[in-house]
């Protein structure tokens, strides 16, 4: 997709479905796209990763921690394919633009850090939290976090649907990365315990 994305503005279905998703005019939507957008930008979204990675210090969950800290490697990984790929945002004479993002479009950096740092803690959350009403209650907010992003992104103008998508693939990827690596070291942390024992 990236490769496409730096040879072309748009891709196919882009205009038509921004279009669409900007027609809706529901008054209960406005107020929850520009939630989670506002939760996304940098300003908001790093303090967040930072406390929860300082809670999981406190309780001495140091892999969990690191692990945390680690969605923010991402971020830096985003920011270079966009420049590699160089693709424009949405403009005004194509789409209703209610935000004026700077820097390229493609993927979008929102839906990177959301599905990846989201979606970390969706996966964390059995072994960290007892509480079973706790436990669903954070992952609802995780997956309202991961599915409302991509579209919030579009509907203010900000990227075309396939820079969202990208995103999506890309954060997904990312996660896969940080799940697999949080398996191996629970992996080497369990034979060590049963070679020491």
């Amino acid at each position: 997709m990236a490769a496409l994305a730096a040879v072309r503005d748009t891709f196919p279905a882009d205009l038509f479905l921004a279009h669409r998703w900007q027609d809706v005019d529901v008054p209960v939507l406005g107020g929850t796209l520009a939630f989670a957008n506002a939760l996304g930008i940098v300003w908001a979204a790093a303090p967040i990763m930072v406390g929860v990675a300082a809670l999981l210090a406190l309780r001495r969950r140091w892999l969990e921690g690191g692990l945390v800290v680690l969605t923010l490697v991402p971020h830096g990984l985003q920011a270079g394919i966009k420049e590699l790929v160089g693709r424009a945002r949405p403009s005004q004479e194509l789409v209703r633009v209610s935000e004026e993002a700077s820097g390229s479009g493609f993927p979008s950096g929102h839906v990177v850090g959301a599905m990846v740092f989201y979606g970390l803690v969706l996966y964390l959350t059995p072994r960290l939290i007892d509480s079973r009403p706790l436990r669903v209650v954070l992952r609802l907010f995780c997956v309202f976090m991961i599915v409302v992003t991509g579209p919030a992104r579009v509907y203010t103008g900000a990227h075309w649907p396939s820079d969202v998508v990208g995103g999506y693939l890309f954060g997904l990827l990312c996660l896969a990365v940080l799940i697999a690596l949080d398996r191996a070291l629970k992996s080497t942390q369990t034979s060590r315990r049963g070679d020491s024992s």
